[in-house]
């Protein structure tokens, strides 16, 4: 009997799976794959809601935002500079841009299933990879600022 994990095509690890001697692994989605047991903790869905103040200050524990951009936009809906670029990228046509802007200063909640949330991780650069903020680097900062 062999225990295998199982990551899925954004490198989560989503299961564990016990393959008995001489039966064949099931077929994985394009992408997954089985691999040797390793002590990280299974891959958790992110908490759907994160309260302006947990979004702020993660971005700024990020270094996306500075502390001090993080203080104003949580306390007065002032959009650091970070935001304010990404939204200069949204197209104004039926009022998307405003829209946006509208929500990022006055929300005090983000949803991580929102669409603006996926199409500003697009448009915002992820400090560890250099590269935009892709679903799987999504969850992971909604799950970080949900405990703060």
């Amino acid at each position: 009997m062999t225990l295998k994990q199982i990551r899925d095509d954004q490198g989560r690890k989503v299961a564990y799976l016990t393959i008995e001697q001489g039966q064949a692994a099931p077929a994985l989605p394009k992408g997954w794959a089985f691999e040797q047991v390793d002590d990280s903790p299974l891959w958790q869905p992110p908490t759907g809601v994160i309260s302006d103040r947990q979004f702020a200050q993660a971005l700024a524990l990020e270094g996306i935002i500075t502390q001090a951009e993080a203080l104003a936009w949580a306390a007065r809906g002032d959009l650091p500079e970070a935001m304010t670029e990404a939204l200069a990228e949204i197209p104004e046509a039926g009022g998307r841009r405003f829209g946006a802007h509208m929500l990022l200063a006055g929300a005090t909640t983000f949803e991580r299933h929102h669409p603006l949330t996926d199409a500003l991780g697009a448009l915002l650069t992820n400090p560890e990879t250099g590269t935009p903020y892709d679903a799987a680097a999504l969850d992971a900062l909604w799950s970080r600022a949900a405990a703060l």
